[in-house]
């Protein structure tokens, strides 16, 4: 029944193309939609500084390439400013966007195609009122044109011997001897900041496992000399099994550790687990303190679920010490979108998860919300919000006040409609309605 009344009010909005349009719920709950004419898609967002949203997604009008659309939001879902950032002659994708916890700027890490099979990774930093500070472009091409796909972007401080920047990681297929098995290794691009620039240390390149597709997902920095990278791989076990990955990096990028006990330790040996999202809990609560590593297994049937594992602030890269509790969550269905996000709560120490399902017989995608305790055991949800076509996930956060912020992308008018960013605000129970 709740996801039935909410196609009810989706219909009622099915002409309206922005969020200028859509006087849809009372402002303490809302559903709105933003850009312009052609497709938009909501990829991820953060609180600012001046409390008000800064929201990132992909936009294609028609006939023209693919651009990065940025608008910022205040808490009420009016539209501060907006922009469309990239190269107008090539297509763009977003993949992160991160607040500077120093100066709140916006940073924002995407990828530019420059040719077919050949993406160059992007980052473009913007001041609080949209305007471009810095970006660059930076692509691999060692041992053969690289095709790179960015999953994140982290800011880092000062280390032990290089300067405060950023980390994105991601793929590349500019590796030293691709094969069948072996055709991209992980990301581990370092920049400076101030200018913005590639650090020079070919050690912050490239890192992967012999024989093996290899995705890094996201750096985490604990301190000045130790850098936590988390990841998935698909080294030569049952099946050839996609499996997460860890591993240790120290400042100057040198290996310092890997994680192959984790490969036979978590997940089932016939499941595909890919690591989507990695939640940072850097909180005093030591119960508390650590990561949560949020991805999705997939069964040889097809059928995916959330697959989430939590694990302590230092780690020596063994499972029996430094898992602390997992999740195998209920079935999102077999539609392979892959996509899911979450956020920690530091006033409550619980969870948030968005994903995509499609458990519908007609496969329509939803996007689904459910929240988790400290434990990662299931508090309420899932929530099923969607109309009757194509419904994607993108972030979640939680306002001090409560409020659940979800960004994703729907479609508006009817299974041939567009792709709409989209912006809802929940209560605190994930409701969209009082």
């Amino acid at each position: 029944m709740r996801r039935l009344v909410f196609i009810v009010i989706f219909g009622l909005i099915l002409s309206c193309d922005t969020e200028r349009n859509i006087p849809l719920l009372a402002e303490d709950t809302f559903l709105k939609f933003y850009g312009v004419e052609g497709e938009q898609t909501g990829v991820d967002f953060v609180l600012t500084s001046d409390n008000a949203i800064a929201m990132v997604g992909n936009s294609t009008q028609p006939g023209g390439m693919q651009m990065i659309y940025v608008v910022k939001v205040d808490l009420n879902g009016k539209v501060i400013w907006e922009n469309m950032i990239g190269l107008s002659d090539k297509n763009n994708a977003v993949k992160d966007i991160e607040l500077h916890p120093v100066d709140g700027r916006l940073i924002i890490a995407g990828e530019t195609e420059m040719a077919v099979g050949n993406r160059d990774v992007f980052v473009k930093i913007l001041d609080g009122n949209g305007g471009e500070l810095d970006s660059i472009r930076y692509g691999l091409n060692s041992y053969s044109l690289g095709n790179e796909e960015v999953t994140s972007i982290t800011v880092i401080s000062q280390g032990l011997t290089n300067s405060a920047g950023y980390i994105v990681t991601g793929s590349t297929t500019d590796i030293l001897s691709p094969s069948v098995n072996d055709t991209k290794d992980g990301m581990v691009l370092r920049f400076t900041d101030s200018p913005l620039d590639i650090i020079s240390d070919v050690s912050w390149r490239s890192k992967g496992i012999m024989d093996a597709e290899d995705v890094v997902v996201k750096m985490i920095q604990l301190d000045n000399n130790t850098y936590y990278g988390f990841g998935y791989t698909n080294i030569s076990r049952t099946n050839r099994a996609f499996k997460y990955w860890l591993f240790r990096l120290n400042d100057d990028g040198v290996e310092s550790g890997n994680s192959e006990a984790f490969f036979d330790a978590l997940g089932s040996s016939v499941e595909d687990e890919k690591l989507l999202a990695v939640i940072d809990v850097n909180t005093p609560d030591l119960f508390d303190r650590g990561y949560l590593l949020c991805g999705i297994a997939t069964n040889q049937s097809g059928i995916s679920r959330p697959y989430l594992v939590k694990l302590k602030r230092s780690l020596v890269l063994n499972p029996a010490n430094d898992v602390t509790a997992q999740f195998n969550g209920s079935t999102l269905g077999t539609d392979g979108s892959l996509k899911l996000n979450g956020y920690y709560n530091l006033l409550n120490n619980d969870y948030l998860i968005s994903a995509t399902q499609n458990v519908n017989s007609n496969l329509a995608e939803d996007l689904s919300l459910f929240k988790l305790d400290r434990e990662i055991q299931p508090v309420w949800g899932p929530e099923v919000f969607g109309g009757e076509s194509f419904d994607e996930a993108g972030a979640v956060l939680q306002l001090p006040d409560g409020k659940i912020m979800v960004l994703g992308t729907m479609t508006v008018g009817g299974l041939n409609g567009q792709k709409k960013m989209a912006l809802m605000k929940l209560n605190d129970k994930g409701k969209l309605l009082r």
